[in-house]
C-alpha cells in the first residue's frame, strides 16, 4: 500500500506509477488523487497522467481481470477527466501529441466484454457509458490534431463493438436493454469518424475487403437490428451504418466491378474463375447470409427475433 507520504511529492507519484511495486487498482487511485491535489508542485501534471494512462490503457490485457485497466472503470474516468481538460482548454498549443494507439484500448474493452459477465449490469452500463464519454472527447475537433487513429485501428474497434452488440441482440434487442443502448451510442461515434477514413481512403479495394471481412454477418444482423426500432440511438445507428455501405460498397470504382462477378457466374470458361474480381466475396457473404437465415435458431433474413 502507498503510504501518504510517497504521493506528496511529484517524483514520488511518478515513480510510484512507472515503477513495479503498485496494484493495477493502486496505481489508478494514486493517478486519481494527484490529479485532484492542487497542493503538489508538479509541472505538467497533465501531460504526465494522460501519458501514463494511455500507455497502461493500450497495454495488453492480463489474465487477472482485476489487473486490466480496460476493464476498470476508474481509468476512464480520469481519461474523461483528462480529455474534457484539454477540450475545454483555450490554448490548443498546449494539447500534447498522443503517441500510442489510444484507440485499441476501446477495442480491447470490447473485445473482453465476456469479462464482465458475473457483474451485476449496472456496473457494465456504467463502465461502457464511461467508455462511451472517452471516445466522444477523443473526437472532438479539438483533439483532431493530438490523436488521429489509423483506420485499420478504427476499424478493428468498431468489429469488436458490434460483436457485441451483435450478442447483445440476441439477448434482447429491444430499447429496453440498458446496455445495448449504450453500446449503440458507441458505435454512433465511432462509425461516422471511420466513413470519415474510407471516404478518404486511396485504396478503395482494401476499404471494401476490410467492411466485408469476418464481422460482416454480424454487421448485417445489427443493420437489420435496429431498423425494428424507433430509439434514437438506433435510429442514428441504421442512418450510420446506411452511409458506411453507400461508401464501403457501393463506391463508383467498386460499382464497376460487380458485372464482372455476373459474368463470372454466367460464364462457362474454366478460367474465369482464375480472374475473379475481389467484390465477389460479398457475394459470398450475402449467400451465407441467406443460408443462415433459413435456419431456425437463426435470425430471420437477417433479423432479430
Amino acid at each position: 500500500m502507498l503510504l501518504k507520504t510517497e504521493i506528496s511529492t511529484s517524483q514520488g507519484i511518478a515513480k510510484a506509477l512507472k515503477g513495479p511495486g503498485l496494484s493495477c487498482g493502486e496505481k489508478i487511485d494514486t493517478a486519481m488523487t494527484a490529479w485532484e491535489m492542487s497542493s503538489i508542485y508538479f509541472p505538467h501534471k497533465d501531460e504526465f497522467l494522460l501519458d501514463w494512462l494511455s500507455s497502461m490503457l493500450v497495454k495488453p490485457p492480463t489474465k487477472k481481470k482485476e489487473e486490466n485497466p480496460q476493464l476498470d472503470e476508474r481509468y476512464w474516468r480520469l481519461l474523461s477527466d483528462l480529455l474534457r481538460h484539454y477540450v475545454n482548454s483555450k490554448a490548443s498549443d498546449r494539447i500534447p501529441t498522443i503517441r500510442v494507439p489510444l484507440i485499441l484500448s476501446f477495442s480491447a474493452a470490447f473485445q473482453n466484454f465476456q469479462e464482465t459477465n458475473g457483474w451485476d449490469t449496472q456496473k457494465v452500463i456504467s463502465l461502457y457509458r464511461s467508455i462511451q464519454d472517452c471516445l466522444q472527447l477523443l473526437t472532438q475537433p479539438a483533439l483532431a490534431f493530438a490523436y488521429r487513429p489509423a483506420m485499420d485501428q478504427l476499424f478493428t474497434t468498431f468489429e469488436n463493438l458490434i460483436l457485441v452488440i451483435d450478442g447483445q441482440m440476441l439477448i434482447d434487442c429491444s430499447e429496453s436493454n440498458q446496455l445495448l443502448v449504450e453500446l449503440m451510442r458507441s458505435a454512433n461515434i465511432i462509425i461516422p469518424n471511420l466513413e470519415s477514413h474510407m471516404l478518404t481512403s486511396a485504396n478503395q479495394r482494401k476499404t471494401f475487403s476490410t467492411l466485408t471481412g469476418k464481422s460482416f454477418l454480424s454487421i448485417i444482423r445489427v443493420y437489420f437490428g435496429v431498423s425494428k426500432s424507433n430509439d434514437p440511438a438506433f435510429v442514428d445507428a441504421k442512418k450510420s451504418l446506411d452511409q458506411l455501405f453507400q461508401n464501403g460498397l457501393f463506391h463508383a470504382d467498386t460499382i464497376l466491378e460487380y458485372p464482372t462477378v455476373l459474368q463470372t457466374i454466367l460464364s462457362s470458361d474454366n478460367s474465369a474463375s482464375k480472374n475473379q474480381s475481389y467484390v465477389k466475396k460479398l457475394f459470398d457473404e450475402l449467400a451465407q447470409c441467406i443460408r443462415q437465415s433459413k435456419q431456425p435458431q437463426d435470425v430471420e433474413a437477417g433479423t432479430y427475433t
